[in-house]
């Protein structure tokens, strides 16, 4: 994509968020130096010049963070649990334990999330799906969207352990694809259910293994959680993640759940 179609692009975003202003078009001034190419004008070699086009691609990127924060406090105020504007954060850090990986449950994978996966893999789509997904679901109402579960690596008969996620790593505890994870495993613990209400919140957390004396559940494959939350009080609702990031990270689960096919659109599920 070259500028002047990275700026159309751009144009279309303020459109729909707000409209053209005067800062838009400030902004926008760049693009009017460009040649039918893309490549600037020769005007525009002198250090003068080339000073003022930094200016307004700086202001540019300032009017987008501006109309990302107005989006936030939009969806904030008009489509998230009213709770949450009751606090300044939501007390959670990832101690990086791997439960959430191995938590019993399906992991699912959009179209677009695995080319993703399979470009950090260095093979195809169809290679991917292959040799990782358990399932293929199709959406009746539009062939491009396709999703994909991803397999659970097999367990040993007569051991105790859970199914895990096929990409996390046994010897590290890490995720392999974790640079081009799905949205559902980078929005967690983000996720509508667990905000829907302070106890949905609290329900989720769980006790490190290490703090035997504590009152909270423990962790298990069937019943899932997570030992990085806190329980919601006056003294943790000032700690970890700042509501702008966690607004950030509901909205965009919300817009993955709206593509998956459910119900009647749903045309079949392939193993």
């Amino acid at each position: 994509m070259n500028i002047l179609s990275l700026g159309r692009s751009l144009a279309s975003f303020i459109v729909v968020y707000g409209g053209i202003d005067l800062v838009a078009v400030h902004a926008f001034a760049p693009l009017r130096s460009l040649s039918a190419d893309g490549l600037p004008r020769r005007r525009l070699t002198s250090r003068r010049s080339a000073g003022v086009d930094l200016k307004q691609n700086e202001d540019l990127q300032n009017y987008f963070q501006a109309a990302e924060e107005r989006s936030l406090a939009q969806f904030a105020r008009d489509d998230a649990p009213a709770w949450l504007q009751t606090i300044a954060s939501l007390p959670f850090e990832c101690t990086a334990c791997g439960k959430c990986c191995k938590t019993i449950g399906s992991v699912y994978l959009s179209s677009e999330e695995t080319r993703q996966a399979a470009k950090l893999m260095n093979i195809s789509s169809t290679e991917f799906i292959e040799a990782y997904a358990s399932d293929i679901i199709r959406d009746s109402a539009d062939a491009s969207n396709t999703w994909v579960r991803l397999k659970e690596k097999e367990v040993l008969k007569g051991t105790d352990h859970s199914p895990a996620c096929i990409f996390l790593n046994s010897d590290t505890n890490q995720c392999q694809i974790y640079e081009a994870r799905p949205t559902q495993c980078r929005t967690y613990p983000f996720w509508p259910n667990l905000l829907a209400s302070p106890d949905a919140w609290d329900a989720e957390v769980r006790r490190m293994d290490h703090d035997s004396e504590s009152t909270l559940l423990e962790w298990t494959p069937d019943a899932g959680g997570c030992e990085g939350m806190m329980i919601l009080d006056q003294n943790t609702t000032t700690l970890g993640v700042p509501m702008k990031d966690v607004y950030r990270q509901l909205r965009e689960c919300r817009q993955q759940d709206r593509y998956f096919p459910t119900g009647d659109k749903k045309a079949d599920t392939e193993r």
